[in-house]
């Protein structure tokens, strides 16, 4: 049975009510995703929050991140 939630150094995602749940892809590409000279972020489709949160930590930049919830 796999945990209701990812938990990072600085943070912890619940994602027990998502359909696509933290694993390792979305970890990696929130590590490769550069916003080193980004002033904003916007993350369509951002799913539990995680690539919006790892560049949260990263940078100054404002970030918007959406989700539709039907």
């Amino acid at each position: 049975m796999s945990n209701a939630f990812f938990k990072f150094k600085q943070f912890t995602v619940y994602h027990d009510r998502c359909a696509m749940k933290v694993g390792t892809d979305g970890v990696m590409l929130g590590a490769w995703a550069g916003a080193a000279d980004c002033k904003t972020i916007l993350d369509v489709g951002t799913g539990s929050g995680l690539i919006a949160l790892m560049m949260a930590q990263r940078t100054d930049a404002e970030i918007h991140a959406v989700e539709i919830d039907l």
